[in-house]
């Protein structure tokens, strides 16, 4: 049985995702914005997993455009976070 090479980037990418789903809807019922700051970052590493996954397959564009949200979602949820 072949394994995906990028697996690892794969099950990291559901997981961050699971996890900010989960965060999400506790945020949305809790009211706590350290959640919700956990929630982006996670949202942002998703992003970062699946333009690594780009990286490697030579898909460099692709790769810029994901790199280039992250940092701004970091930007400005951590704007949002320190206000």
């Amino acid at each position: 049985m072949m394994r995906n090479p990028y697996q690892r980037l794969l099950q990291l990418e559901f997981s961050t995702l699971l996890l900010a789903i989960v965060f999400g809807i506790i945020t949305l019922f809790s009211g706590y914005i350290f959640l919700a700051y956990v929630t982006c970052l996670m949202l942002a590493v998703n992003l970062l997993c699946e333009g690594l996954i780009g990286w490697k397959n030579h898909d460099t564009i692709q790769f810029a455009y994901h790199v280039l949200r992250v940092i701004l979602i970091l930007i400005f949820v951590s704007y949002l976070y320190a206000t």
